[in-house]
């Protein structure tokens, strides 16, 4: 009975897609038709006459959709740029979306690149049009910039989509020209970094002389940004790739007389910072750079210190090395946690 039914739905569903294929070649021959007229009324600017400024609002006007109108303008131009296309739109084998994104490769040279129009054409057959269009996308970010791109999905609140859309509206005012989603989203970046980033200052008069006989703790601007610097805006520690949250440590403690130059600090994430005063690993600086040594094993390949290494007396024994001296009292207490097996 089940499976009778299924079958009745698959029969139903045949019929349907009869009937939208029995259709199909007079609605792309309409379509067709209705993108050349799009072209020439908005090529020859017809659409002025009736007092409307593009050809959405003329779309929109002839009861169709202001991005309908303006796709199959496109489709209209792309056919006209290559007659082909006309026979594959019609047999199926390119979408309307994906022609309408092929007229960016068939009008501009440069966006085609080194790629003939055949190739072109393939991805547009072999491609989702969604697919096609981040390519070709991503294809004329790499033309505007000269440089290699990456592409990169971010979801947006409605309260970012607007604050992104109205950006690019006061860059484009800025440049007299249209701004695409990713250069709006490089200028902000820059200028974000600008204005915040530290690495990105520039330098200025120092106005406190040596910090080692300056003794108050304020690490000049000049020495926190070459630390940064010299840390690539992360970690310093090995295998560390933190890059938020970022903290100089004194490589001599402060209240040892330790100063607040480059080669008195380096950048380490708040857990290190902690382990290093702790006395997990010591530090030194080499050529420039801070090299760092364990004094427990596995963490840099060295070895471990024993009880009797010198570096255990001259160098804080880790804390979970260190006796508990209340670990009898904490023991007998009913809510403690077991100690680990």
């Amino acid at each position: 009975m089940r499976t009778s039914a299924l079958l009745d739905d698959v029969r139903l569903a045949e019929e349907a897609r009869l009937d939208l294929a029995a259709g199909r070649h007079r609605k792309r021959r309409e379509d067709l038709r209705a993108a050349h007229d799009f072209h020439r009324i908005e090529s020859t600017a017809s659409f002025r006459a009736g007092g409307c400024a593009s050809i959405g609002e003329f779309g929109e006007r002839m009861g169709y959709s202001a991005s309908e109108a303006r796709m199959l303008s496109r489709v209209g131009r792309a056919v006209r740029a290559y007659p082909s296309l006309r026979t594959l739109v019609l047999r199926g084998r390119v979408t309307l979306e994906a022609a309408s994104v092929l007229d960016r490769v068939l009008q501009d040279p440069k966006v085609q690149g080194s790629r003939s129009r055949t190739v072109w054409v393939y991805w547009a057959k072999t491609e989702s049009a969604r697919r096609f269009r981040l390519r070709v996308r991503a294809r004329l970010e790499a033309v505007r910039t000269g440089e290699a791109v990456h592409e990169t999905t971010v979801c947006l609140t409605d309260r970012g989509q607007d604050d992104l859309d109205r950006a690019r509206v006061v860059l484009g005012d800025r440049a007299k020209r249209n701004v695409s989603e990713s250069e709006a989203v490089e200028v902000l970046a820059d200028y974000f970094l600008t204005r915040e980033d530290p690495l990105r200052t520039s330098p200025g008069t120092r106005r406190v002389g040596d910090t080692r006989e300056n003794r108050s703790r304020h690490v000049p601007s000049d020495v926190r940004r070459r630390v940064m610097a010299r840390a690539g805006g992360c970690c310093e520690v090995p295998f560390c790739d933190v890059t938020h949250g970022l903290e100089l440590a004194h490589i001599t403690a402060h209240r040892d007389g330790g100063g607040r130059e480059v080669d008195d600090l380096f950048s380490g994430c708040h857990g290190h910072h902690v382990t290093y005063d702790a006395g997990w690993f010591r530090v030194e600086m080499a050529d420039g750079r801070p090299r760092f040594h364990f004094l427990h094993a596995g963490m840099d390949g060295t070895r471990q210190a024993g009880a009797d290494d010198p570096e255990r007396r001259r160098w804080p024994v880790p804390p979970h090395l260190r006796p508990n001296p209340h670990a009898a009292r904490v023991a007998r207490w009913r809510w403690s946690r077991p100690p680990p097996e």
